[in-house]
């Protein structure tokens, strides 16, 4: 699968993290303006519902309890997803902060909104893990996010659309959502 210029920009960070460390990381990550994260760029729902439909999918397939996902602007956040996880299943919140930046690149063919933030947490997690072995555990991980958002898109679309209608979702209207798409495909 090609990798988008974004992509390739994040991994070359991850690089340099491992050459320098941590915490050179993770200042140049967040002082850099490479990523569209800015309160300037012109953010529809849409691009909103996708992101956020991608973290509710990957959530709720990977058995977390989904409480609710909004894309009502809440603070710096243009919408969120929450959830609870145990803290034994790390490799799988990793999974599910790169859901949205997964869902957006499937649907946009490119990530903007919220990519940072989502990006910073899976590496942050991925480093405490693994040191800095991190950057191979964290491509390892956004490969298995991919296939699995890929493969569940028709799930991801219709989480997105009622999002995007609703504004906000419950957990038990996503599951409802993701079991009636199911029964979509038997029928």
């Amino acid at each position: 699968m090609k990798k988008n210029g974004l992509l390739i920009l994040f991994l070359a960070f991850l690089s340099f993290a491992q050459i320098f460390g941590k915490s050179e990381f993770r200042y140049v990550w967040q002082k850099s303006n490479l990523f569209c994260y800015s309160k300037q760029v012109n953010q529809t729902n849409e691009r909103n519902a996708f992101h956020e439909a991608g973290h509710a999918l990957m959530a709720n397939l990977v058995g977390f309890k989904i409480k609710k996902a909004t894309i009502n602007p809440k603070g710096d956040a243009a919408g969120y997803v929450n959830f609870s996880y145990h803290e034994d299943k790390l490799d799988e919140l990793i999974m599910v902060d790169l859901a949205g930046y997964v869902a957006e690149e499937l649907t946009f063919k490119k990530a903007c909104y919220g990519v940072r933030d989502d990006l910073d947490k899976a590496t942050q997690i991925c480093f405490d893990l693994k040191g800095n072995g991190g950057y191979n555990f964290l491509q390892k991980q956004l490969d298995k996010t991919r296939s699995i958002i890929y493969q569940n898109q028709d799930k991801l679309n219709n989480i997105a659309r009622k999002l995007k209608k609703n504004l906000t979702l419950s957990g038990k209207n996503i599951e409802n959502i993701i079991r009636d798409t199911n029964m979509s495909q038997v029928a």
